[in-house]
């Protein structure tokens, strides 16, 4: 069987490949690490080098790749590199392209900065002086002043005026010596303001303080605890941490003295001889 063919048969295929349309969602994609070197006031670059993609979606063919005047590219494939000493401009251009078969071009871009840090600036001035903390002292014979004023105002960095709380004796810097018994030395808290030039004190407190004995002032204890002996100073009462104690009267060389007694044996009362009159426990 023999084919026959036309003068047109012939003609069309002598004739170059019919060219086709780029495929749908067919585009070229150019990403970059960073658009951005950022440069030190000292001329330092960062980061070294910046890196471009490039991305070829439903479009066959080689990316060409071009930088704008004083960039520098470097990388082979769909991968460039510019580095920041191959840049010797503020700003380029990279430029990605692609020729399709059917004579579209596609054409996707990035562009590059150098953004630099400024000069120092000019030290701004000095703010204003704060308030600064001022203290004194004073020494009162007794253990208490009164609370009223709760603060007093002066002129510059002066101490309190004598009297303003009860003191007899003027207000110095430090506490200059230790109290003698029942004196307290009392201290007042003060703000000097630069501003105003005035330095207010506050109510002042007890700072160091020497008590005689507890017989000469009133005391609420609250929970007493203690490891050793708790006695009186005439020995007729002592009270043991261990739980042991006794109580007795004060003797007499005529009728001697009786004393209540707790201890590891258990609970006497002794009379006058000495005689346990009661035991709970163990005999002695």
């Amino acid at each position: 069987m023999s084919t026959i063919m036309n003068d047109r048969d012939v003609l069309l295929q002598a004739t170059s490949p019919r060219l086709t349309a780029p495929e749908a969602g067919a585009a070229l994609l150019l990403t970059v690490d960073t658009p951005v070197f950022h440069v030190s006031t000292s001329g330092a670059g960062s980061p070294a080098a910046i890196n471009f993609k490039a991305t070829q979606i439903n479009l066959p063919g080689t990316v060409q790749f071009s930088c704008s005047a004083g960039g520098v590219l470097s990388g082979s494939g769909n991968m460039r590199s510019l580095a920041y000493s191959a840049m010797s401009v503020q700003q380029v251009t990279v430029t990605a392209t692609l020729l399709h078969d059917s004579g579209v071009t596609f054409t996707v871009q990035q562009i590059v900065n150098k953004v630099q840090d400024g000069a120092n600036g000019v030290p701004g001035s000095n703010g204003s002086s704060g308030k600064s903390a001022r203290q004194c002292f004073t020494l009162i014979d007794g253990y208490a002043l009164a609370f009223d004023p709760a603060s007093v105002t002066v002129q510059g960095d002066a101490y309190p005026p004598v009297g303003t709380w009860g003191e007899t004796r003027p207000w110095g810097a430090a506490i200059n010596g230790a109290p003698a018994e029942r004196q307290v030395w009392f201290q007042s808290s003060g703000n000097y303001d630069p501003v105003t030039k005035q330095t207010v004190w506050t109510t002042p407190f007890q700072s160091y303080a020497k008590f005689g004995s507890l017989e000469a002032i009133s005391t609420k204890t609250g929970a007493l605890t203690f490891s050793d002996t708790c006695k009186s100073a005439n020995g007729n009462v002592v009270i043991n941490a261990d739980g042991t104690f006794y109580l007795r009267s004060t003797p007499s060389e005529v009728t001697g003295y009786q004393r209540i007694e707790l201890n590891a044996n258990g609970f006497y009362v002794f009379n006058k001889d000495g005689r346990a009159v009661i035991e709970l426990g163990m005999a002695l």
